[in-house]
């Protein structure tokens, strides 16, 4: 079983800034959390995923549905399933036990090679912890790390540990103290780990050791650098990326790190996967040809050569179980793989457009790889095929309202003019035609059969529960973001755009004929509306 772990790191195109805090401290630290702090609830979709660096821009990080929230027994997942936080980071803990980690502390483990996937207790769900990294040392004993420093500015830096195959957790570490990250995670047994990470309060990059299986923790020293991913063959033997292309090697444990020489003009490093002390593989971004890197080396780094040559924009994660056989994966779904130690890379089908952010193989032909909108897929041939394990599959959902006129009858709607639409409570979601492809902002029923959604450019209306959907009114350049009806004649959609000359506009019918209601300054943005008996 390979014996290393790839992390995910989920933060936001601004590198310049990350890294400007590392080498000035908490003062920028300070003023970036809380940049951070307000600008990622405004979370959109970037169909290539995120990367540190102008070659390939995200948003913050993306959902495809509103989570559910956190510490209540009275919300389940209904779509996607088996969860639909972001993952970023999955390993094995033997050939059919897998662990996949992510957002809002999510842990998510399949004891049957993926068929059936169950959320397990993190402790720390509610508290913004995004978990980044996650790395089995055999089939009992594994490690996860995070923090939650981009969603609420400080605390919770954590270390997990399993000594039961990721069936139960327990902390093992936890830095309350704002400003500090943790990436990624190596072990090489069940005792011997690296953590690594960056504290902004000091300006430092932070690499933290343990020989006993994570009850004490030793710091150890290394260049400052913004940390992204580690492999460890060995007690002794382990190497470290991340930004700016920065290789770092140690051959005694930690106790001395040596930098490399990636070759690297401007890019970032990503992951890193050894299999011995000599072979190893990195990947990640070149942002001056806005294409992938993969870098290789059979001399324990002392030489890196450059062996990709393909235009897919970047790659996330690699994983390799022999000198010979890996796979890297990335940006829109992009998967390459190599059985003859990297000197040629085939491109394989995810069959899914989203970011892949980890992968995971325990032998040459069974491997894992999980995404930016929660998917797992799945190959049992090396590859040649990949499986969704998580539905739907791909998952494009992103959802904006949703309306129920009773407990099993529902409608939800989205970008791209998204109908979705339930009769047992959500247990199974129907595609509805709805005639356009311009997103779709609000929805309202006044029972099973009537109803109306509204989004940008268009008004639509159904008589028949959404089997059939009709454009009731329309506009160039307006966004309907509002809609809300009292009857089957009476209702008022909100919005902006060109049809009220001087902003924000309401529209009343009471017989499916729109008139202007009214029209308010610009900046006075209506985004929902409601009845005083708050019927939406």
């Amino acid at each position: 079983m390979e014996k290393v772990s790839v992390s995910r790191t989920a933060f936001v195109n601004l590198r310049v800034l990350l890294l400007l805090a590392l080498f000035t401290g908490s003062i920028v630290a300070a003023l970036f959390a809380s940049t951070l702090n307000g600008w990622t609830r405004h979370r959109g979709t970037n169909p290539i995923g995120f990367r540190l660096g102008p070659a390939m821009p995200r948003s913050a990080a993306i959902k495809t549905s509103s989570k559910a929230p956190s510490g209540s027994a009275h919300w389940f997942w209904q779509r996607p399933l088996p969860q639909g936080n972001p993952l970023y980071a999955v390993s094995f803990a033997d050939p059919n036990t897998e662990i996949a980690v992510g957002e809002d502390a999510t842990i998510l483990r399949t004891t049957d090679g993926g068929a059936h996937w169950t959320i397990k207790t993190s402790g720390y769900e509610g508290a913004g912890v995004e978990l980044f990294g996650v790395s089995f040392s055999d089939a009992s004993n594994g490690t996860a790390v995070g923090s939650n420093f981009f969603f609420s500015g400080g605390g919770n830096a954590v270390v997990l540990r399993t000594t039961d195959g990721g069936n139960t957790w327990a902390t093992k570490y936890n830095d309350p103290t704002p400003g500090i990250l943790l990436f990624g995670v190596s072990f090489s047994d069940a005792s011997t780990g690296t953590v690594i990470g960056v504290d902004f309060n000091l300006g430092a990059a932070l690499i933290l050791r343990t020989t006993d299986g994570g009850e004490t923790w030793a710091n150890q020293n290394g260049p400052p650098a913004l940390y992204q991913g580690i492999s460890f063959t060995d007690t002794n033997n382990g190497t470290i990326v991340g930004v700016g292309g920065v290789i770092i090697r140690t051959t005694d444990g930690g106790n001395n790190w040596t930098p490399q020489d990636s070759g690297i003009a401007n890019g970032d490093l990503y992951g890193v996967s050894f299999t011995d002390a000599n072979n190893g593989t990195a990947v990640g971004a070149d942002f001056d040809t806005s294409t992938g890197i993969i870098l290789r080396t059979t001399d324990g780094g002392a030489n890196w050569d450059s062996q990709y040559g393909g235009t897919d924009l970047g790659f996330q994660a690699v994983s390799f179980t022999d000198a010979n056989t890996g796979t890297a994966v990335g940006s829109s779904g992009a998967i390459v793989r190599t059985t003859d130690g990297g000197a040629t890379w085939v491109e394989q089908a995810s069959g899914t457009p989203n970011l892949l952010q980890g992968v995971s193989f325990t032998d040459a032909n069974n491997g894992t790889a999980v995404s930016l909108t929660a998917e797992i897929i799945r190959t049992t041939d090396g590859g040649t095929t990949w499986e969704f394990q998580s539905s739907p599959g791909p998952n494009t959902d992103n959802f904006r309202a949703v309306s129920f006129t009773e407990s099993l009858t529902g409608t939800v709607v989205g970008l791209g003019g998204r109908i979705l639409r339930t009769t047992d409570a959500g247990q199974t979601w129907l595609d509805q035609v709805s005639g356009i492809t311009s997103d779709l902002w609000a929805v309202s029923f006044i029972d099973a059969n009537q109803g109306h959604a509204s989004g940008d450019s268009a008004i639509l209306g159904t008589t028949d529960g959404g089997n059939s959907w009709v454009i009731q009114h329309t506009h160039g350049f307006t966004s309907y973001r509002g809609i809300s009806f009292s009857d089957a004649n009476n209702g008022t959609a909100v919005g902006q755009g060109p049809e009220a000359l001087d902003g924000a506009l309401i529209l009343r019918t009471t017989d499916g004929q729109w008139l202007k209601g009214g029209h308010f300054p610009f900046w006075s943005l209506f985004h929902r509306c409601k009845y005083w008996d708050g019927r939406r």
